[in-house]
């Protein structure tokens, strides 16, 4: 495999690097928003741990067919992130590791300019994850579109929507929204409500119509949107009503229908 694109726990390195101390208890928030108050060196104390790091094999851990690492046999990887104390550091990492899932295949994202994954726009090597038609993934409006689907990859798709301003992100029927921290008025008025609501409408026109399948972003990944609309609560909130209603249609016709909803996210994240 010749420069593949991986992800590697923080927490792998730290054992290797460090093997006399078992756990490494720094895990800072995606932007830094904490420091390490035990340590001296103020550049250290500005480094991000958020779990992952980015990194290039430079040798071993050959793939098969499916695109999975080789766990046989170890592989030395370089650490490419600036915001992290590990950034240039090389290293070798056990199989068992890869086999525990503590590295993982990273997504080509094809960024123009390139991205903190280190790819670069010109870079399309055989080994690289690309979508299902063979173009680079971009930061798709829904998670489920990834060719590698895992922790590192969610958080940085999310990561890199959110500094484009896109709080909203779908994963098949599920929405998943991030705090903007700051005033989102473009995002909401009657007149983007009344686009959601047409789209539904053109949806159950055309037979997608049980509403079930736009919940969460015009047809759940599945479908064709002619709408071109953007992940939206508007838009989860409209599919979550035409079911609700198809289901109540359904219950007065003598069949019985259970509903739910499932909201989560912690204290405060505005779930009422």
């Amino acid at each position: 495999m010749e420069e593949a694109k991986v992800w590697v726990n923080t927490s792998t390195i730290h054992s290797i690097l460090h093997p006399d101390h078992a756990h490494n208890t720094r895990r800072l928030g995606m932007h830094g928003s904490l420091a390490d108050d035990n340590c001296d060196d103020p550049d250290s104390q500005r480094k991000i741990n958020w779990g992952w790091v980015p990194a290039t094999i430079t040798s071993g851990g050959h793939s098969g067919n499916d695109g999975a690492l080789d766990a046989t046999a170890s592989i030395t990887v370089r650490i490419e992130d600036e915001e992290s104390e590990y950034h240039r550091t090389s290293l070798e990492i056990p199989g068992g590791a890869i086999e525990k899932g503590h590295v993982v295949m990273a997504n080509y994202h094809g960024d123009e300019d390139g991205d903190d994954m280190g790819f670069d726009s010109e870079d399309e090597g055989d080994d690289q994850a690309f979508g299902l038609d063979g173009e680079p993934l971009g930061y798709p409006d829904d998670l489920i579109t990834l060719t590698h689907l895992h922790e590192p990859a969610v958080l940085h798709c999310l990561r890199k929507r959110f500094d484009q301003d896109k709080i909203y992100t779908n994963t098949g029927p599920i929405l998943i929204a991030l705090n903007p921290f700051k005033s989102c008025k473009s995002l909401y008025s009657d007149t983007i409500m009344k686009r959601y609501w047409e789209r539904g409408e053109a949806q159950m026109l055309m037979g997608g119509g049980s509403g079930e399948g736009n919940s969460g972003g015009g047809g759940g990944g599945g479908g064709r949107d002619d709408f071109n609309l953007a992940p939206h609560v508007y838009d989860l909130a409209d599919g979550t009503y035409r079911s609700m209603m198809l289901k109540i249609d359904l219950a007065r016709a003598g069949e019985k229908c259970d509903q739910s909803i499932l909201v989560s996210g912690e204290s405060g994240a505005g779930k009422t």
